[in-house]
């Protein structure tokens, strides 16, 4: 079963609610997953089948109608439930948490007055705090002075508190000379060189953009390709690959290659239908089955691709349900894709893209002279030429026994090959059941 959020995603699609990376990733699932092509066909069937119902207008009495059954069955609206309240009951706090934050108070305030007021004298912090300050001497003491330097320095109390100020020695003092404090030493300016600077490299200058074009798959509904915007857009991608591979649902994968082959027979190609193909048709057995052809030019594909679903859309437009293919995809054609048509083809991949056909007229600008009879043959058309057949190779897709070096029909397929004509594509068409 799909997650619920790839079944949102898809739900979406089918509204048109979807952004441009979603539609990638819707893409990409319906390519991969059964399961999501089945829930996505079913989700658009039923939006299809809400687009088609009728509005039903309700009867004047409508409302009459209603409130009479109710006041016949006595039915009254059920009351709502009260709500609970939530009471809060307010927290307590414990009696004697105050007392003891009184007490710490009390107990606090008590020791600080202890050692404040009966701190007794004496102490190392009254001599510190009583320590006299070195005098600073003036250069020049008065002539008058009856006391020598010698008996000033004696009588100078030594201070026993230390101090970060300079003290001045009794030699300093004699001379009358102040003490000598050396500079601080600064370091010397640094010369600034291209050696010495330290700085963020500078960082490299940025390429130029490049713009990338990227290409997103291409997904149409077969029945809409009558229309002038939808199959000019088809033209347009089938042009831009040189090999195109074709994601076609339907309902019924074994009625669709019976409409292709009635098709393509119709436009003059000889089928080479493998005998596992053939027998799944006639036991029809649901499964995948791949068309393969390299006839076709990029007009036809699409006038063959509009034919089918004009025809399709017909039978829809007649009953309902009828119709049998949904929507196609175009993808871009990459290199897995091109590993995978080889190990059908039982070839290497480097033969899938064969040259094209180079068209043998002669120059008339050069002289006969210079012209070959081998040139001369090889520009005359060849009656009943292989490479003139149309041929179309229809082999089961996805099946794990499948082997294409012992189908006959592939082989013939094969040596009837030829050089690809003019402007022709090879095209990969993959028919896959849903629902």
């Amino acid at each position: 079963m799909l997650p619920a959020h790839l079944q949102e995603l898809l739900t979406a699609s089918v509204d048109g609610e979807i952004s441009s990376a979603e539609r990638r990733m819707v893409d990409k699932l319906l390519r991969e997953s059964d399961e999501a092509r089945q829930f996505h066909t079913r989700v658009e069937a039923d939006a299809n089948r809400l687009r088609q119902l009728n509005p039903t207008v309700p009867a004047d009495d409508f409302s009459k109608t209603i409130l009479g059954i109710i006041a016949e069955r006595g039915v009254r609206p059920t009351p709502l439930p009260t709500p609970r309240r939530h009471v809060t009951k307010p927290t307590r706090s414990s009696p004697w948490i105050p007392t003891a934050v009184a007490a710490c108070l009390v107990i606090g305030i008590s020791l600080g007055s202890y050692f404040i007021f009966n701190k007794k004298p004496g102490t190392k912090l009254d001599e510190q705090v009583a320590a006299p300050v070195v005098p600073v001497v003036p250069k020049e003491q008065p002539k008058t002075s009856p006391k020598t330097n010698t008996d000033l320095a004696k009588n100078l109390p030594t201070p026993e508190v230390k101090s970060t100020l300079p003290v001045m020695m009794p030699e300093e003092i004699v001379n009358n000379t102040p003490p000598v404090v050396e500079p601080e030493l600064l370091p010397q300016p640094r010369v600034q060189g291209a050696d010495t600077v330290i700085a963020i490299p500078a960082f490299p200058e940025p390429e130029p953009f490049q713009t990338v074009k990227v290409r997103l798959s291409l997904l149409l509904p077969l029945q809409e390709l009558d229309q002038p915007y939808p199959k000019q857009k088809l033209l347009d991608e089938l042009k831009h690959d040189e090999v195109v591979r074709i994601d076609l649902f339907c309902r019924d994968s074994v009625r669709g290659v019976e409409l292709f082959q009635a098709a393509l027979k119709a436009k003059g190609h000889q089928l080479h239908v493998d005998a596992t193909a053939l027998d799944r048709v006639k036991k029809k057995v649901r499964g995948e089955f791949m068309l393969y052809t390299e006839s076709m030019t990029a007009e036809e594909i699409a006038q063959l691709l509009e034919k089918l679903g004009s025809d399709d859309k017909k039978l829809e437009t007649k009953k309902a349900g009828e119709g049998l293919f949904d929507k196609f995809m175009l993808a871009p054609f990459l290199p897995d894709d091109l590993k995978e048509l080889a190990k059908l083809l039982g070839i290497p991949a480097s033969e899938v893209k064969l040259p094209k056909k180079v068209s043998g007229l002669i120059d008339p600008r050069k002289s006969l002279e210079n012209i070959t009879a081998q040139q001369l043959v090889q520009s005359l058309p060849k009656s009943g030429s292989r490479n003139s057949e149309k041929s179309t190779l229809i082999t089961p897709y996805g099946v794990a026994n499948f082997n294409a070096n012992t189908s006959k029909e592939m082989k013939s397929f094969l040596d009837k090959r030829g050089d690809r004509k003019p402007n022709t594509l090879p095209m990969m068409l993959v028919l896959r059941p849903i629902g």
